[in-house]
């Protein structure tokens, strides 16, 4: 769950420019936003972020109670999340974020790509390739995980030894 909450304070805090749009620049963002399915796809992102998650959780070792109160949990965080982003505010903040990335006449191109047969396609293909790619970067990293398993080793005990009070040398 903390990698989920760290993902949607960093995406809170992405800083948005918003220098000369206008208001037709912001009004075309938002369009893009509904032609894109933004929301859907968010929330199949979402989705896919928390089964991941829940799939590292030792449900076996929660009695039954437990397990009942965890799946509340995640339903509740869920749905907080999804108030939160996709509320007007936070999506008339996306498009600003999309306008102050792209010009007027790019989102007007990306509207007319997503209205396309292809763009449609991309779409509706997206949050599958993205469980698929997370389902990917998850089992080649297992595969790895000895090794991951060194790196955090050394550092965390740089960062111990780094934490300890120097000690004074007399001379």
């Amino acid at each position: 769950m903390e990698k989920i909450l760290l993902a949607v304070m960093l995406f809170i805090a992405v800083p948005v420019l918003t220098y000369g749009q206008s208001e037709q620049h912001l009004i075309a963002a938002e369009k893009l936003l509904k032609v894109s399915k933004y929301e859907l796809s968010f929330n199949s992102v979402l989705d896919v972020m928390v089964a991941n998650l829940v799939k590292n959780v030792k449900t076996n070792e929660l009695n039954a109670r437990q397990k009942v109160t965890m799946k509340e949990f995640q339903e509740k965080i869920i749905i907080f999340i999804k108030n939160t982003i996709l509320s007007k505010e936070a999506l008339h903040e996306m498009a600003k974020l999309y306008a102050s990335v792209f010009t007027e006449e790019e989102i007007n191109e990306l509207i007319v790509f997503y209205q396309s047969p292809i763009g449609q396609k991309t779409i509706d293909k997206m949050p599958v390739l993205f469980q698929s790619s997370m389902g990917l970067a998850r089992s080649t990293i297992l595969a790895r995980q000895d090794d991951l398993q060194k790196i955090i080793d050394e550092y965390s005990e740089r960062l111990i030894k780094e934490t300890e009070p120097k000690k004074k040398t007399l001379k």
